[in-house]
């Protein structure tokens, strides 16, 4: 297992004298609906609002080691 800890900070809170700082943990995982899976998790889910409502997010969370891992880390990443 891998313990990953991603901040996210949108640029227009950066601008901002106040800032809103919300810390997210919990599950990212992998809803499978079907044949497609897509990454989730509520904590996850509420992080990624929170960046794109101008809202500085924190995810705690943990995930495995193996390739499924990886593409949530890239995923999370790129988000």
């Amino acid at each position: 297992m891998q313990f990953v800890a991603i901040k996210a900070h949108s640029f227009a809170n950066q601008q901002s004298m106040m800032k809103n700082q919300v810390l997210c943990f919990g599950e990212v995982l992998w809803d499978t609906f079907g044949t497609e899976k897509v990454p989730g998790g509520a904590p996850m889910n509420v992080a990624l609002h929170l960046v794109k409502q101008g809202i500085d997010a924190t995810l705690v969370s943990r995930v495995g080691d193996d390739e499924e891992g990886k593409k949530l880390l890239t995923f999370l990443k790129s988000n």
